[in-house]
C-alpha cells in the first residue's frame, strides 16, 4: 500500500472513533445539564420548604424566577453545542465515504456490501432520530423559560393575560432553540477543490 492510501486508512480509522467520540460527548453534557436542573429544582424546593428564605429576606418569586432563568440560559448555549457536535459527526461521516470513494471507486459490489454513500449521508432535519432525541431536550427546556417569566413578572400581571403570555414564551423559546440547534448543526457545502481553489494558501 503506497504512503498516501496508509494515511488515509488512519484518516479513515480517526473520522470513525471521533464520530463515537462525539456521541460521549453529547451525552455527558446531556447529563450535566440534567443534573444541573434537578439541583436547580431541588434548591426551589427546598427554599420554599425551608425557614431560611425569611431570614435572607430574599423575594421568593425572584430568587426562583432567576433561578430558572439562569438554567433555560444553561440550556440555550446546550442546544447550540449540540448542534454544533452533530455538525462535526457529519463532516466526519464525509470524510469516511470521501475515502470509501477513493478505495472503492466504481466496484459497486464493495458498494452493495457498505450499503453506504454519499447517497446516505444524514443531512439535519426536523424527521431525524437525533433531532427527534434533542427535541426531547428544547420540550423540556422551553418549559424553564416561561416558568421564570411567570415568576419574574406574572405576578403583577392581570390574570386573563397569564395563560396567553405563558403559551407565547413556550413558543417563543422553542422556536429560539429549534432556529440556534440547526444554524449550528447545518454542514458546510461541498468544497471541490482545484488549481483555482487550493486547499491551501500560496507561500
Amino acid at each position: 500500500m503506497e504512503r498516501n492510501d496508509q494515511f488515509l486508512v488512519e484518516e479513515y480509522k480517526n473520522a470513525n472513533a471521533l464520530t463515537f467520540h462525539i456521541d460521549k460527548i453529547r451525552n455527558q453534557q446531556v447529563s450535566f445539564f440534567l443534573t444541573f436542573l434537578g439541583i436547580a429544582i431541588g434548591g426551589v424546593i427546598t427554599y420554599y420548604k425551608g425557614d431560611f428564605k425569611a431570614l435572607l429576606g430574599f423575594n421568593s418569586n425572584y430568587f426562583v424566577g432567576v433561578l430558572l432563568f439562569i438554567a433555560w440560559l444553561l440550556g440555550l448555549v446546550l442546544v447550540g453545542n449540540l448542534g454544533r457536535l452533530r455538525r462535526i459527526q457529519i463532516e466526519q461521516y464525509g470524510i469516511i465515504n470521501n475515502i470509501r470513494e477513493h478505495f472503492y471507486e466504481k466496484e459497486y459490489s464493495y458498494w452493495n456490501i457498505i450499503q453506504l454513500s454519499e447517497k446516505t449521508l444524514p443531512v439535519p432535519n426536523r424527521k431525524s432520530g437525533t433531532y427527534l432525541w434533542v427535541s426531547s431536550l428544547l420540550l423540556l427546556n422551553s418549559i424553564l423559560f416561561p416558568l421564570a417569566t411567570s415568576f419574574l413578572s406574572l405576578p403583577s400581571l392581570y390574570p386573563k393575560l397569564v395563560v396567553p403570555v405563558i403559551l407565547f414564551t413556550y413558543g417563543a423559546s422553542f422556536f429560539l432553540m429549534d432556529r440556534i440547534y440547526f444554524h449550528y448543526a447545518l454542514p458546510p457545502k461541498q468544497r471541490n477543490y482545484s488549481d483555482e481553489n487550493k486547499p491551501f494558501e500560496n507561500k
